[in-house]
Formats: structure tokens, C-alpha cells, sequence
């Protein structure tokens, strides 16, 4: 039995900031201690690029059928790197040391190197993982040959699919054109009803004018009323001295 020489996923090394004193490795930047921020997303950024180029580098000894997976998870290592080197060019942004800051950058540029190329090469395995898949499926890869009629039976197949897909998305198409009806019905029945209230509206307004000028009207008689009864009021006064003085 033949013995599988790849592994499914890589180590991942967990780099957490602490005090302690790490040596100087060539391609990054000369360090004392873990103590900051930008350390940890170095190493962090590096440490998803080491893993995916570990990913990369077992797709040789591996079994077809397991290149599809390891490059999905190499794939996914180079994302997240992609998100740890947001979080570090942020903290190298803050960064006041110039001589520090382009150490830094000397290192990230490197790593970014590193990755594009990773990128590259695992685009390229799964572009040809795919295409000996596809090849795989058909039966002259096999030295197979099963005459024409398997072909035309094939195809007859693909086209079934297709033209049951079709009547699928025709039918869809019609259900879409029934809900656009009746809600285009509806928008008219809402339209008239908007109609009916504006047309309330303005006979409430008229309504409202017209016991306004009933209240100012009446208050105005109101007040010729009294100015009518303290006429009378002064006559009867007046009258009343008369014949008293008399």
C-alpha cells in the first residue's frame, strides 16, 4: 500500500506577545524582546506564510485526491495573512524609530514577496489539478473508448439537464411576472385610496374655513349685542334721572 507523504494541514504556531528574547534572524528586523504589538503581527504574518508554503511544498508527495483540499487550505492560510498584514501595517504606521520603522518594512516587503509567490504557485496547482480532474472523468484518459453511442448518450443527458433547467427558469420567470402584476395591482388600488383620503382631506379643510368664518362671524355679533345693550343700559339710566329730577 502505497504510503501517503502529505499531511492534510500544517502546524500553526501561535505567537503571543511576551517578554522574552528571541534571536536575530536574517530577513527580519533586529528585535530585543516580544513586549509590542508590531512584533506579534510579524510574527504572526510570517508564521501564516510559513504555514501555507509548508501546504504548497507537500502538494508534490501527495494523492490526487487530496491536492484539491490542501490547496483550499493553503488558499486559506494566504487570506489570512492578507488580514494580518492590515493589523501590522497599521502598528507600523505608529511606529516613531525611522531606522526600526525601515528595518520593518524591509521585512515586510520580503514577506509580501513570498506570499505573491505563493499565490502564484498555488493558483498554478490548482489550475492543474483541475484540468487531470476533468481529464480523469472522461474515458479516453482511462484508454477507453465506448463507442459513439456513449457520447450521444451523454449528450442527450447534458441536454435533458439543460432543457429541464430552462423550463425551471421559464417558470420562474412567470411567477415573477405574476408577483409583478399583482403588486403593480396593488400600487393602483393604494393609488386610489390615496386619492380618496386627499380628496377627504380637502373637504375636511373647507369644512374647518367655513366654521371659522361661522365663529367669527357670530362673535361679531356678539359684540354689536352688547354694545346694543349698553345703549339701552345708558338710555334707561339717563330716563330713569330725568324723572327723578322732575
Amino acid at each position: 500500500r502505497k504510503q501517503r507523504g502529505c499531511e492534510r494541514t500544517a502546524p500553526i504556531s501561535q505567537a503571543a506577545p511576551q517578554e522574552q528574547a528571541l534571536p536575530h534572524t536574517p530577513g527580519t528586523p533586529p528585535r530585543r524582546t516580544m513586549s509590542t504589538d508590531i512584533d506579534y503581527w510579524s510574527d504572526s504574518y510570517r508564521s501564516s506564510i510559513d504555514d501555507a508554503d509548508r501546504l504548497v511544498t507537500s502538494l508534490g508527495a501527495c494523492e490526487p485526491d487530496e491536492r484539491l483540499s490542501i490547496i483550499d487550505a493553503a488558499d486559506a492560510k494566504l487570506k489570512r495573512a492578507g488580514g494580518i498584514k492590515k493589523s501590522y501595517k497599521l502598528e507600523l504606521r505608529l511606529l516613531r524609530d525611522r531606522e526600526l520603522k525601515r528595518n520593518y518594512e524591509e521585512s515586510l516587503r520580503e514577506l509580501d514577496d513570498r506570499r505573491d509567490e505563493l499565490k502564484r504557485r498555488v493558483e498554478e496547482h490548482r489550475e492543474r489539478t483541475e484540468r487531470s480532474t476533468l481529464l480523469q472523468e472522461t474515458p479516453a484518459a482511462f484508454g477507453e473508448h465506448k463507442g459513439n453511442d456513449y457520447y450521444l448518450d451523454k449528450a442527450h443527458s447534458l441536454q435533458d439537464k439543460t432543457e429541464n433547467t430552462l423550463e425551471r427558469t421559464t417558470q420562474m420567470i412567470e411567477a415573477s411576472k405574476e408577483v409583478g402584476a399583482s403588486t403593480l395591482s396593488e400600487l393602483e388600488r393604494q393609488q386610489d385610496q390615496i386619492k380618496d383620503v386627499s380628496a377627504d382631506i380637502m373637504l375636511i379643510e373647507d369644512n374647518l374655513s367655513r366654521a371659522d368664518r361661522l365663529i367669527r362671524n357670530f362673535t361679531k355679533r356678539m359684540m354689536t349685542d352688547k354694545l346694543i345693550m349698553g345703549f339701552a343700559f345708558l338710555n334707561m339710566c339717563a330716563l330713569t334721572g330725568i324723572i327723578v329730577y322732575c
